[in-house]
């Protein structure tokens, strides 16, 4: 078992134990899921202290190619990440 003392939804923590997690508290977000060379690589997720949360996919530590960004207010962008950024 993990033993960390933060409370993960158990989507989190399934994919902390399948794969790894990264807590950034100076920029103030965890990282949940795939990792290449110490960079999110492949399906992860970014949970972010305001609440917003980035679901998808990672290329050497940029968000993308696609993945779903949800703000803390309910709003959403489905669709294509270029360098790191919504585009599409």
């Amino acid at each position: 078992t993990l033993d960390i003392n933060f409370s993960f939804t158990p989507e989190e923590l399934e994919d902390a134990k399948s794969y790894g997690y990264f807590i950034n508290r100076i920029e103030g977000y965890n990282y949940f899921g795939q990792f290449l060379e110490k960079k999110f690589h492949g399906k992860g997720r970014l949970v972010f202290e305001d609440g917003s949360t980035y679901e998808g996919w990672f290329v050497k530590g940029e968000k993308g190619p696609f993945g779903r960004l949800i703000s803390k207010d309910g709003d959403f962008y489905i669709g294509e990440f270029y360098k790191g950024k919504a585009h599409g």
